[in-house]
């Protein structure tokens, strides 16, 4: 809602919202509103524009009861699925999930303080602690592909940008530097 010539103006689904019933706000450093509505993800407002984050941009889940942020801006979107760490600037996202136990907690709506970018997040199985301090540094996965091969041969070593008619069966070895989620994180390839 804002006021407008005078007027009261709703921010609604019309306006690119994700649902009218909206369960927490937040700011991030740069100026950005960011909103948890009943469902499909995120909200943020930029420059009255209303943009969307949901499961198909990387978060955990779509429904996110209590929403935050640290001192760098980055914000925190806690839902039953755990909580999604979000980078403000690139748009990029960690989770703590069900691989840290982190999955049915039934968290209830803005139960969560922040103090010292600590954050204090009420669940039905008590409070969870998370530092945000503690975080990891870089928030992009680098992706390295250690080799291509075809049932014919190593492509990747003999550095050769073209394949035969029939080499169109092809395996690829990659690693990656996300520990944090490793076993959420899936790879597309272009040839």
């Amino acid at each position: 809602m804002k006021i407008e010539n005078n007027d009261l103006k709703f921010l609604k689904t019309a306006d690119g919202l994700n649902n009218d019933v909206v369960y927490s706000i937040a700011a991030d450093k740069s100026g950005r509103v960011w909103l948890s509505t009943a469902s499909n993800g995120l909200n943020y407002l930029q420059n009255d524009s209303v943009f969307t984050l949901n499961e198909n941009n990387g978060l955990s889940g779509n429904i996110f009861t209590a929403l935050s942020t640290d001192s760098k801006g980055n914000v925190l979107a806690i839902g039953d699925n755990g909580f999604d760490i979000i980078c403000s600037k690139t748009r990029s996202v960690i989770n703590y999930g069900k691989e840290w136990g982190l999955d049915a907690n039934n968290v209830d709506l803005n139960s969560v303080f922040v103090f010292n970018d600590v954050f204090y997040i009420g669940t039905e199985k008590g409070i969870l602690i998370y530092n945000a301090l503690l975080e990891p540094k870089d928030f992009n996965t680098q992706t390295i592909i250690e080799s291509i091969k075809s049932p014919q041969r190593d492509i990747a070593s003999d550095n050769s940008k073209k394949l035969a008619y029939d080499e169109n069966n092809l395996t690829f070895t990659i690693s990656h530097n996300n520990l944090v989620n490793a076993g959420n994180i899936s790879f597309q390839y272009f040839l």
